[in-house]
């Protein structure tokens, strides 16, 4: 609130971005986050205002101060949670599979390739809780792999 923006990244590829009304231009401070490749941009507001967090769970539950709370609902505090598509690959990658991003599939974005276990697509509604609900895209990469172990413990 003092210097009118502020950013985190909590993991690799997962970036948020709050702005004051009265804080400095978007596109500045954009420079400043070093996003890379496609990103998917969530802003908060527009959900906010459009009322389409449901069936989420609410992103305002997560906005302790009360004053924040109550300037981001006037519309005074813009709040924008980036997450990059490479960063879901690496994920990925580093469990030992392929991953792939299509964006233009609107039911399952990313599609992942284990050395032994078949292929894995993850839901757009799975990942867009990255962005919704604050959750970890490793969480969502790798529950996504146990749960695939899962089934293959079930049919055995």
């Amino acid at each position: 609130m003092n210097v009118g923006y502020a950013t985190r990244q909590p993991e690799p590829g997962l970036k948020y971005l709050v702005l004051t009304a009265d804080g400095p231009i978007l596109e500045e401070v954009l420079e400043t986050l070093g996003l890379k490749d496609a990103v998917w941009i969530f802003f908060l507001n527009e959900h906010k205002a459009d009322r389409t967090w449901a069936p989420y769970f609410p992103f305002i539950l997560s906005i302790y101060d009360s004053a924040h709370l109550w300037n981001f609902i006037r519309g005074n505090l813009f709040i924008f949670v980036f997450v990059e598509m490479s960063a879901l690959c690496k994920i990925a990658l580093d469990e030992g599979c392929k991953a792939t991003v299509d964006l233009d599939n609107e039911k399952y974005a990313l599609w992942i390739e284990t050395p032994d276990r078949g292929t894995v697509a993850i839901s757009s509604h799975m990942l867009t809780r990255i962005g919704m609900e604050f959750v970890s895209p490793a969480w969502v990469v790798r529950s996504s792999l146990e749960r695939l172990d899962a089934f293959d413990v079930g049919q055995s």
